[in-house]
This record gives structure tokens, sequence and C-alpha cells, in this order.
């Protein structure tokens, strides 16, 4: 392959078109041919939950790969451009980089150190490198069929590590590629095409190839290594699929996947007719919560979690988010903002001396605990019991004496109460609802049985 550096553009040859882009290309054809508008996204999440959508502008051959830059713009890769996106309404503010044509995308990723950003394409499998000091752009080396990049945290030198399948032989092959060099080391091998690549904060490596039959209902799995027997595969024969435990199994074609803080594995499935953002518990086992975040008409790929003070929660209070890029492949780009949703309690004066408190949000059909306690304080996080309420959010002193009280929750999640005030001026005291139990809970170390709403003072007189 020719090319040539320059200081934010390089110049390519042709090559293959990403098998994997052309499939899923071909299969959302249809629904792209009903909705050419990019305006008109629409989303499905699980009560609890929030998503907010922005269109994307058309990319070159199309949207791949999402990172968190500081100040909380995105890094991403429009097949010829590498980009910060504005995270709230998906406007591109800065070019980093610019190859010389179009290829087809396969990931993007910034290095630990925040110095380099990386980006692979799979029309000429070139795998690349851009430095942010002083804007130079780098081809480190080609893998033909790259599909991922991942970075180890026992790495202490210059590496990264690149899913690809040459010649698309349906042998996913993970390569430890020095950065300086180029020079490739045959980590890993799976049976299946490129899928995502993930490593968690031990050192373990996660790999889902995709399935030899594309489409087969159910046949997705993730494949994990631990983090000696990748340190074992450096410099000598390549561990195999044998090896590697199946760490999760029962979806049907991962696109990519993100540890949450607690480490929850958040998967995409690219599945026709079925994309869908879903969860996987803690240590494995089976896909458990499903369709967190599904987009109208579109396939949702990749995904990217930003790291709140809480843990990222059904009914939980904001702060921790995922970023979702959403595409029908073809003319409709999308990006997703998904955060936790928390039922909404607000109060208002009535006659009679009486005051009415409004609960929104809730689960719906459930019981709501009505708090009432001293004076508002700053919210922290509280545990019921073994098994139940395990990140709550109470601003009701509970250790100094409180009342409580419970109502039902209405089909529609809502809630009411009321109650007379005693007579006099200088009356305050907080209110805050617990409500549940909540069933099938994604998030946590385990499923959480209750949820909480936002506390309010109420004064009364002056």
């Amino acid at each position: 392959m020719q090319s040539h550096r320059s200081s934010s553009s390089i110049c390519i040859a042709a090559g293959q078109r990403s098998i994997t882009y052309a499939l899923l290309g071909s299969l959302f054809l249809g629904a792209s041919l009903l909705a050419p508008d990019v305006s008109a996204q629409s989303a499905t999440t699980p009560r609890g939950f929030h998503s907010r959508g922005q269109a994307l502008a058309q990319p070159v051959k199309g949207w791949v790969g999402l990172d968190l830059l500081p100040g909380g713009k995105l890094l991403s890769f429009d097949g010829q451009n590498l980009v910060a996106l504005d995270a709230k309404t998906g406007k591109v503010t800065q070019t980093y980089a610019t190859l010389s044509k179009g290829v087809f995308g396969s990931d993007v990723r910034l290095s630990p150190t925040g110095k380099h950003a990386w980006f692979c394409e799979s029309s000429a499998g070139g795998v690349y490198r851009y430095e942010f000091a002083s804007k130079k752009l780098r081809l480190v080396t080609t893998l033909g069929g790259n599909f991922s990049i991942a970075f180890s945290p026992k790495d202490t030198g210059d590496f990264v590590y690149v899913v690809g399948d040459p010649g698309f032989k349906a042998l996913a092959r993970i390569y430890r590629i020095d950065a300086r060099t180029g020079a490739q080391d045959l980590i890993a091998q799976a049976v299946g095409f490129a899928g995502p690549l993930l490593f968690d904060a031990k050192g373990d490596l996660y790999m889902a190839p995709a399935p030899k039959k594309f489409g087969v209902k159910g046949q997705g799995k993730i494949l994990r290594w631990t983090a000696s027997q990748v340190k074992s595969g450096i410099g000598s024969s390549a561990l195999s699929e044998t090896q590697a435990k199946v760490y999760a199994s029962g979806f049907d074609n991962a696109y990519d996947m993100e540890f949450d803080q607690e480490g929850t594995l958040y998967v995409t499935d690219v599945s026709f007719g079925a994309s869908h953002l879903f969860e996987i518990p803690i240590g494995g086992g089976k896909s458990r919560a499903s369709k967190i975040l599904k987009v109208t008409k579109q396939g949702v790929t990749n995904l990217r979690f930003r790291k709140g003070s809480l843990p990222f929660e059904r009914y939980g209070t904001e702060g921790s988010t995922f970023f979702v890029l959403s595409t029908d492949f073809a003319k409709n780009h999308g990006l997703w903002v998904l955060s936790p949703k928390r039922p909404i309690l607000s109060y208002k004066p009535l006659s009679g001396g009486q005051i009415g408190f409004t609960l929104t949000g809730g689960v719906p059909s459930s019981w709501a605990i009505w708090l009432l306690g001293e004076g508002l304080k700053t919210e922290t996080a509280f545990a019921l019991g073994h098994a139940g309420l395990l990140y709550p959010q109470i601003g009701v002193a509970i250790h100094k004496p409180f009342i409580f009280l419970n109502s039902k929750v209405d089909p529609n999640g809502n809630a009411l109460f009321q109650l007379v005030l005693p007579k006099g001026k200088g009356l305050r005291f907080t209110t805050q609802a617990l409500i549940g139990p909540v069933r099938v809970l994604p998030g946590g170390t385990a499923a959480s049985t209750w949820a909480s709403s936002n506390p309010v003072l109420v004064k009364q007189g002056s």
C-alpha cells in the first residue's frame, strides 16, 4: 500500500470494503428507504431511563467509534475525518485529521495518556495514530478486516490491541501492536469474524466474535481470557478459543461493549429488526435487561460510558451517562444520550391548611413510602437491609426523628399525598418518597428493590 504522511492527512490506496458494514447496510436498507428524514428519530427506553437524541450530519462513509475527550466532547470518525463532536448538539466542533479518501471506519479510541487518538478502517486495513500536540497523523500498520481497538491496563509500554480478520476468513485474531514500530504480535484468536474488543480494570481481555452465520438468532457470545493468560501470550504462541471462558451468550451479534463503574457490561446488538442496548450482569451469564435503548428503524452501534458520582441505575440519580451512536447504514445517523430518570417529587399549598405532594415517574402499580424528617441535608447513599435498597439517595435525616407513611402508586407511575399542617409559622421539614419494589433493575451489584425521589424542603410561613 502506498502512503505518504503530512501534518494532518494521509493518502491511502483503495481496498476491500468492510464485510461487516456491507452486511449491516444491506439489512437496514429497507428501513432507511422508509425513513429518509434524519430529523425524524425516535427511541424507546424502559421507565426509569431517559434518552435524548440528536441527528448527526451525513458522514463521508459512516459514523464509527466514540470516545470521551477532555472537556466533555466526543471523539469520532466519519469515514474520512477524525473529529470532535459536541455531546449536546452532535455537531462537529473540530477536525483533527483527514484521510485523502473515504474509507469504512472500524473504531476510535483515545490513548490512556490522552496524548493520542487511535482509529482504524477496514477498507485498506489502516491502523492510525494522531498526536494532539504535534497535530501529526501516522499510519502505524495495516491489519485486514480490523474492527476494534483496546488498551490493556497491564501494559507499561506503548502498545495497542487490535482485532482483525485478515482475508475475512471468519477467524478473528487479536494483535498486540507496538506503536513505535508497528510490529504485530498475535495474542489470541477465535472462530468468527472480528468483533468488539475490551479490557476490564484487572486486565482481563474480552472479545465478542461475530458469528460465522450472520443473522442467526442467539449465536452471539463474549469470550474472556484472564490477564495472566494474556501475559503468557505476549511473544509466545497465540491463545486459543478453548482457553477462553464464555463470559456471556444468548444474544445475536455484538457491535460494541462497555463496562460501567461497577463492572456491569452493556452491549449493543445489531441484529436486524431487534437492534438494542442490553445488559450483562456482573460476573457474566445470559443477557439480562434488554432494550434499554432501541432506536426506531436504526441499529445501535458504538457506545461509551461517562462515569458519574453514582452508579448507572434505573430510576437512579442522574450523573452517569451512556453515549450511543445509531444508524441505518445509509442516510440516517444519530447520537443518543442515555441517563437514569429519577422519580420527581413536588408540592403545593392547598385550601384548609393542607399541603399536597405529587410524585411522577415512579414505578407503576407499586408502593410509595413517604418519609418526613428534619431539615433538608445533602443527599447521601444509604443501604436498607442486606438485599434491599443498594444505592438510594436520601436527603431526609433518617438518623434523627422522622415519620413515614405509605400509599399506592398508580399504573402510570404517579402518586398523591396530602396532609394538614399544624397552625403557626416557622415550620420546616423535608419530604422524600421511596418507590418500589423495582423488578429487573439494570445496574448495581444486585437488583435494587427501591428507588428514591428527590427530597423537597417545605417551609410554612417565615
